[in-house]
């Protein structure tokens, strides 16, 4: 079951976190990543951290997927809308906290639901 080293579990959990997020809402793709990468891992390597580091990396991509793909707007709304650094630097931090936070908190299930399991 859980036979991965930390680093092949942080990618699956990657792609299955960007695979989610196409079709579900981006949370629940970010908790996903964090449970499946932290619950993976080999017993000796398995830690919240792992959880935390495969939410932030997908939080990562579906950010910048946001700004890279933005909302369809009308010529005279584009028009006006001019690019703003401070918003940029404030929406990326947050989206780094919640998805640390997001990554703790699933990470932490994780563990303690396959700590149960590994009698």
């Amino acid at each position: 079951m859980s036979d991965y080293s930390a680093g092949s579990a942080i990618f699956m959990s990657i792609i299955v976190g960007l695979i989610l997020s196409i079709f579900f809402d981006s949370i629940f793709a970010i908790m996903v990543a964090g449970f499946m990468a932290t619950y993976i891992t080999r017993p000796e390597e398995r830690h919240t951290i792992i959880g935390i580091i495969a939410s932030l990396i997908v939080g990562v991509f579906i950010f910048l997927y946001g700004m890279i793909n933005g909302p369809e707007m009308p010529y005279r709304i584009s028009s006006l809308v001019e690019v703003d650094p401070g918003s940029f630097i404030i929406g990326f931090t947050l989206i780094c906290l919640f998805s640390v936070a997001l990554g703790a908190l699933s990470g932490y299930i994780a563990s303690k639901t396959a700590k149960n399991k590994d009698f």
